[in-house]
C-alpha cells in the first residue's frame, strides 16, 4: 500500500519484507512503546502549596466533593496528616464506580500505589505515554485527556515502565496475547450484543487444511429453521473465537433472524493460529498470495456443505483488522459465492486489495466497511486513511457501500456494538443500498487519479 503522494513507480511488498514488518510490529505490541516521547497530563500538574491559614479537610463537614477538580483542591488544602487519608477515600470511591471518569469534556485516569512513574498509553494518544502526576504527600496518581462522550478506545497503564490493565476498570479486551482496558463513553453508538436464543445448535470439529498447512478448528451455530430440507446460507467469520466470546456473534445472528431483519444464517467461526505472527502471515493479503481465499472456497465451503444444512450460497463474510482484509479479498475474487461482507477496520501491507477492487465486477455485492477515528499506524498502515480510501474505491467500482468512520479505536469493544447494524444492512433481503449511510469522508493517504483511485496500469487476472 502506498501512503505518500509521490508519483514514482509502484513497488510490491515482498513476502520476506512483509514478514519482517509483521514480526517487528508484534514485538512492539508485546514490549510496549519503549522510548516514545511523553506529554504531561492535562489538569494533573502538581499544585502549589496550600495558602496559609487554609482550613484542614478534617474540619470540614461531609464527604469529598463528587467532581475531581473540587476533590483534588480539597485534598491538597488538607494538612499533611489528613491528605493521604482523603486521597485514599477518593481512590476507594473511584474504584467502586470504575475508572476512568468523564467529567465534562475531560476523561480522568487514576492509579493508587507506590511507584516511580505512572502513565497511560492509549489509542487516543496514538500510544504515546501520557504521564500521570502524583498528588504531593499521597499515593494517588491522576491525569486527564479531552475525550468526547461517544468515544470507545482501549488503553493500558504503564507503571514503572511495565504495561498492565487498569485495576479499577472492569471492561477488558484481549488481542495479540495482551489484556487491554477499554473505555466506553456514555454516548457510545451501537448496542451490546444479546445472548444466544434457545434452539440454536452448535457443532465443532477440526478441518485438516492442506492449503494452510495446519489443523483448523471450526465452530458452527445452526438455527432451527435450517434443516436438510431447508438449507441456509452461511456467515463465515475470521477470528471466530473473538467474535463468539466477545461479540456474541451467534446471538446477534439468531436475534436478527428472529426479528425478520435478515434471513436465517449458519454462523461459522474459524479459529486462527495461536501465534499472532502466524495469524498475520495467514490473513494479510499478499504475504502468502491467494492462500486464504483458496482455503475458504476450496476446503471450507465444501466441508460445510457435507456436514451442515448449508446452501450453495451466496454467503456472507465477516472479519476485523487483518481478518477483515482477508475476507474482503475473498469477496472480491468470488462474486458467485459471496454476496456481502462486513469489514471492520481492515489492515493490509500490500496493494493486493486496491488492485482486486479495480479488477472486480460487482454483481449486486454490498460491503459494510468501518474504520475508527482513533485508529492510526498499525503494522505500517494508517488504518483510518486506509479504510476511507478502500470505501471510496469500492463505491467508485460499483459496490454498495455502508458504514463509515466511527468514534472508536482498533478494538472489539466497538466492533461488537456495531455488529447488529452492520449485519442488518449487509445481509438483509432486498436492495437496501440506497438507505445505507454514506461513508464519512476521511483523510486521504495516497496518490489519486481523476476518479479518486490510484493512478497507474493494472494487470487483472483472467476471469476477473
Amino acid at each position: 500500500m502506498r501512503t505518500g503522494s509521490g508519483t514514482g513507480p509502484r513497488r510490491r511488498w515482498r513476502p520476506l519484507t512483509a514478514l519482517g514488518l509483521l514480526a517487528a510490529a508484534c514485538l512492539l505490541v508485546f514490549q510496549g512503546p519503549g522510548g516514545e516521547p511523553r506529554r504531561e497530563a492535562a489538569g494533573a500538574a502538581p499544585a502549589a502549596a496550600p495558602p496559609a491559614g487554609a482550613p484542614s479537610a478534617a474540619s470540614r463537614p461531609g464527604p469529598l466533593p463528587d467532581r475531581w477538580s473540587d476533590a483534588r483542591a480539597a485534598i491538597l488544602a488538607a494538612g499533611p496528616a489528613e491528605r493521604q487519608g482523603l486521597a485514599r477515600m477518593w481512590w476507594e470511591r473511584v474504584r467502586r464506580t470504575g475508572t476512568p471518569r468523564l467529567e465534562g469534556d475531560w476523561l480522568y485516569f487514576f492509579y493508587w500505589g507506590e511507584a516511580r512513574q505512572v502513565a497511560v498509553s492509549s489509542e487516543v494518544t496514538r500510544w504515546h505515554p501520557l504521564d500521570l502526576s502524583r498528588l504531593p504527600g499521597t499515593d494517588l496518581w491522576a491525569g486527564s485527556l479531552p475525550v468526547p462522550a461517544d468515544a470507545v478506545f482501549q488503553y493500558r497503564l504503564l507503571v514503572n515502565g511495565r504495561g498492565q490493565p487498569d485495576p479499577a476498570n472492569p471492561r477488558r479486551s484481549r488481542g495479540f496475547g495482551v489484556v487491554w482496558s477499554v473505555y466506553l463513553g456514555p454516548l457510545a453508538p451501537g448496542e451490546e450484543p444479546p445472548s444466544l436464543p434457545a434452539g440454536v445448535r452448535r457443532e465443532r470439529w477440526t478441518l485438516t487444511s492442506q492449503i494452510l498447512g495446519r489443523p483448523v478448528r471450526v465452530e458452527a451455530w445452526i438455527p432451527p429453521e435450517c434443516t436438510g430440507a431447508r438449507r441456509c446460507p452461511a456467515l463465515l467469520a475470521a477470528d471466530g473465537p473473538a467474535y463468539v466470546e466477545e461479540a456474541r456473534l451467534p446471538g446477534v445472528v439468531a436475534g436478527l433472524a428472529a426479528g425478520g431483519q435478515i434471513p436465517p444464517l449458519v454462523a461459522v467461526g474459524i479459529q486462527p493460529p495461536e501465534s499472532p505472527v502466524l495469524r498475520l502471515v495467514e490473513l494479510v493479503p499478499g504475504v502468502r498470495p491467494g492462500t486464504w481465499p483458496r482455503f475458504v472456497v476450496e476446503e471450507l465451503l465444501p466441508d460445510l456443505s457435507r456436514r451442515l444444512p448449508v446452501s450453495p450460497g451466496p454467503h456472507g463474510l465477516l472479519g476485523f483488522s487483518a481478518g477483515a482484509a482477508a475476507m474482503l479479498e475473498v469477496l472480491l475474487g468470488h462474486p458467485d459465492r459471496f454476496a456481502w461482507a462486513v469489514i471492520q477496520s481492515p489492515t493490509a501491507l500490500s496493494p493486493v486489495l486496491e488492485e482486486a477492487i479495480g479488477c472486480a465486477r460487482p454483481e449486486g455485492q454490498r460491503v459494510w466497511l468501518t474504520w475508527g477515528r482513533y485508529e492510526g499506524n498499525i503494522f505500517g498502515v494508517d488504518v483510518r486513511a486506509y479504510g476511507a480510501d478502500l470505501a471510496r474505491r469500492l463505491s467508485d467500482q460499483g459496490f454498495a457501500v455502508g458504514g463509515g468512520e466511527r468514534p472508536a479505536g482498533h478494538t472489539m469493544s466497538y466492533w461488537r456494538r456495531d455488529l447488529a447494524a452492520a449485519l442488518a444492512w449487509a445481509a438483509a433481503a432486498g436492495d437496501q443500498a440506497g438507505s445505507a449511510p454514506a461513508p464519512a469522508p476521511g483523510p486521504r493517504g495516497r496518490a489519486e487519479g481523476p476518479e479518486g483511485r490510484e493512478e497507474g496500469p493494472r494487470a487483472c487476472a483472467a476471469g476477473t
